[in-house]
């Protein structure tokens, strides 16, 4: 049974992989929002006000949720083939992810077994988070 815990925000996510055979793995997904967020900062300066500065905030979001669902479809393809999945995290990224989910894939869904508000952590923290859920 593979086992799976995922804590994410919109930086970064942090995938927890257990196997039946007691093997553990972390992998890190980076999300590129940060990125835009200097390069949007920047480019407020420059807009204009009134009608224009509207016009380009609609177009700012679209293109930040069309980051978050490549920064989503990235961190899926880790735990594809996952029996068991836990999502953490300390803001509204998690419930996305599992939105998402629900629209994109609802067998992989199904085996989401706790969306959890969790505080900002160590990736020790993380670990011991995801094994003490799975251990009780």
């Amino acid at each position: 049974m593979k086992k799976v815990g995922v804590w994410l925000d919109k930086r970064v996510a942090y995938i927890y992989l257990e196997n039946d055979s007691g093997t553990e793995e972390m992998r890190t997904v980076n999300s590129k929002t940060e990125e835009r967020e200097e390069i949007l900062k920047a480019y407020r300066d420059r807009v204009k006000q009134g009608a224009t500065e509207k016009l380009s905030d609609k177009k700012l979001l679209e293109s930040e949720k069309n980051e978050l669902n490549l920064y989503f479809t990235e961190i899926v393809n880790h735990f594809l083939d996952a029996d068991e999945i836990v999502l953490f995290g300390p803001s509204l990224t998690p419930e996305r992810l599992y939105k998402r989910l629900e629209v994109q894939n609802p067998l992989l869904k199904a085996k989401v077994k706790d969306v959890i508000k969790a505080d900002s952590m160590t990736k020790n923290q993380i670990r011991a988070l995801i094994k003490s859920y799975y251990s009780n």
